[in-house]
């Protein structure tokens, strides 16, 4: 399975008191990074007492509508990375997929956030699964996947990658800590 709700106290909302999302974080689309101090003090406490260490903050802004292409984050596809992500905009109509790619080698490449990603062509993957969520959910990353904004609305996703306290980093790992 490539998606894992959480359900842990603390963690229903990432973001810390005052920040208005279109004002901080502003409408264009794309990725950008952010200090980890965009994020409530008690997620951070928590995921530091759980022996994890935020390696990056993101937030996507994806326009509406708008079907992304599918990908990994990375290098290599099964290599067991992940993310915690939050939809923090009132985007009514959005899903999550991962595919089964079979197809050339690929090449990877950094994107606008100097983030490694690698494009998996469509024609070459098949879908495994398809989710939509609400609050905080652990997906994996390293599975090529997209996500498809439905709505005519901006869709704001804040995304954490997190690496253990010995310097690894892989979803097995944080699911056993966080699901």
């Amino acid at each position: 399975m490539n998606f894992y709700k959480i359900s842990l106290p603390g963690w229903e909302y990432p973001l810390r008191d005052g920040i208005n999302i279109t004002d901080y974080f502003g409408t264009t689309p794309g990725i950008t990074r952010y200090p980890e101090d965009i994020l409530s003090q008690p997620l951070r406490d928590d995921i530091s007492r759980r022996g994890l260490r935020i390696s990056e903050v993101q937030v996507f802004i994806s326009p509406g509508p708008h079907n992304m292409k599918i990908h990994i984050d990375g290098t290599e596809i099964g290599a067991n990375h992940c993310a915690v992500n939050w939809i923090v905009s009132k985007s009514p109509s959005w899903v999550m997929s991962w595919h089964e790619y079979i197809g050339p080698d690929l090449v990877s490449e950094p994107n606008a956030a100097g983030t490694i990603y690698m494009e998996t062509p469509s024609e070459f993957c098949t879908t495994l699964e398809t989710r939509m969520w609400t609050g905080p959910a652990l997906v994996n990353t390293s599975v090529p996947h997209k996500i498809v904004n439905l709505s005519t609305t901006l869709r704001y996703c804040i995304s954490l990658r997190f690496v253990r306290a010995d310097g690894g980093s892989d979803f097995d790992y944080v699911k056993s800590v966080l699901i």
